[in-house]
């Protein structure tokens, strides 16, 4: 590994730790992820840092691969989500909620999504081939 990636590394990791350590120490704040944004500064906004917590560095968050259960799962999910509601708006964090009910494992809602519309294009492809 050459040192510009070393320290490129180095550097989310501090940024990560920084982001961990306010959280907790903002845990009970509604407005956390402003708070943290103003005192991380380093021009994250307070989306970026609510998103990089949510999808990487919550430790509830599983990162394994999903299982052929949960794949197969999400797919009926998303389909009688998309036959019982008239909106196209699939309610991804109702989806989460009942995976982590039903396997025990709370998924990021970019590795559902992420799986799902890799999904949906995979079908579209083989479709017009």
């Amino acid at each position: 590994m050459g040192k510009l990636k070393r320290r490129r590394t180095k550097k989310i990791e501090e940024i990560d730790n920084e982001i961990k350590n306010a959280v907790n120490e903002y845990k009970n704040e509604p407005n956390r992820y402003v708070m943290i944004s103003k005192k991380i500064g380093k021009g994250f906004t307070s989306k970026q840092i609510r998103q990089r917590w949510l999808s990487h560095l919550d430790p509830s968050i599983c990162h394994e691969e999903l299982n052929e259960d949960e794949k197969k799962y999400i797919i009926e999910w998303v389909k009688d989500y998309k036959n019982n509601n008239s909106s196209d708006k699939i309610c991804w964090t109702k989806l989460i909620s009942e995976m982590n009910s039903k396997f025990g494992k709370l998924r990021s809602e970019n590795k559902v999504k992420n799986f799902y519309y890799l999904k949906e294009r995979q079908k579209k492809t083989t479709t017009f081939e």
